[in-house]
């Protein structure tokens, strides 16, 4: 069910978008949140797959 009425944001929320959208098209601000989430990739995946190596069970059908 569609309105013609337009939704209400609080006063705020206009301010802030525009200056989050002024902050992020300036390259310097952009470049670090992406290598900071790129960092955050790459050690996620080191917690994940380092530490102690656990060794795989072998291989099923390798006795036939």
């Amino acid at each position: 069910m569609a309105t013609s009425r337009t939704r209400r944001w609080p006063p705020a929320m206009p301010r802030l978008r525009a200056h989050l959208e002024r902050t992020w098209a300036r390259d310097p601000v952009r470049l670090v949140a992406l290598t900071l989430y790129y960092l955050a990739i790459i050690g996620g995946l080191a917690v994940i797959h380092g530490g102690l190596h656990v060794p795989s069970p072998p291989f099923v059908y390798q006795a036939f």
